[in-house]
């Protein structure tokens, strides 16, 4: 394919070629997230496959919205919750948990040191922009996605921000979560079974990397 193509169109041929091609019967394709969508879940059902892929942050956000997951079962292991014929498998990874905050804390810092550093800036040469670093410091919140907790305004000619803890605290909720989709039979799979061949995805991306 180009390397432009999106995944929705190759994630058809990859179930085509399989049941046209091969005549196979009772596959599982594991998608990464975003792959496996509406129209690949039907190809799948005409073909009488099965799926294993993964959601994404607002898809959780929204099923804990509805109460359909519980933030409690984000644990090391993983846990099963089946919904309206599907499954969920719920898991959350201290090692990433940990990562993801240290680098959302450091990428901050950063920020915040920019920001001062502009201010001083400012402060020694008249004929600079305040304008200009407020701009700055948007473009900076956007770039490291900390605009949904961190406000930034001009104080005179200085950057002044201001942290909302409760909403840095929902964003980092599902840090190191993460949830994986099936409509495999339990049969076929059981929970650890499905959660681990989705992260066997890793070992593809490493190929390809390699």
């Amino acid at each position: 394919y180009r390397g432009n193509t999106g995944d929705p169109p190759t994630f058809l041929d990859a179930v085509q070629k399989p049941k046209v091609g091969c005549g196979a019967e009772e596959v599982a394709l594991v998608g990464a997230r975003g792959m496996i969508k509406r129209l690949g879940q039907a190809a799948l059902g005409e073909a009488k496959f099965h799926y294993v892929t993964a959601l994404t942050d607002p898809q959780i956000r929204a099923l804990l919205a509805k109460q359909c997951l519980q933030l409690e079962l984000f644990e090391d292991k993983p846990a099963e919750v089946e919904l309206e014929g599907k499954r969920y498998v719920l898991r959350c990874n201290p090692q990433t948990q940990a990562r993801e905050r240290a680098r959302r804390a450091d990428q901050w810092a950063r920020v915040q040191a920019k920001i001062t550093a502009r201010n001083q800036q400012v402060e020694q040469k008249p004929r600079s922009d305040p304008k200009s670093s407020l701009k700055q410091a948007q473009g900076l919140l956007a770039k490291y996605r900390l605009q949904g907790w961190v406000k930034v305004v001009l104080a005179g000619r200085q950057v002044v921000w201001t942290e909302d803890r409760a909403a840095r605290q929902k964003q980092a909720e599902l840090d190191g979560c993460y949830v994986i989709e099936s409509d495999l039979p339990k049969a076929a799979a059981d929970t650890q079974q499905v959660h681990d061949r989705y992260l066997d995805l890793t070992q593809v991306e490493r190929d390809f990397r390699t």
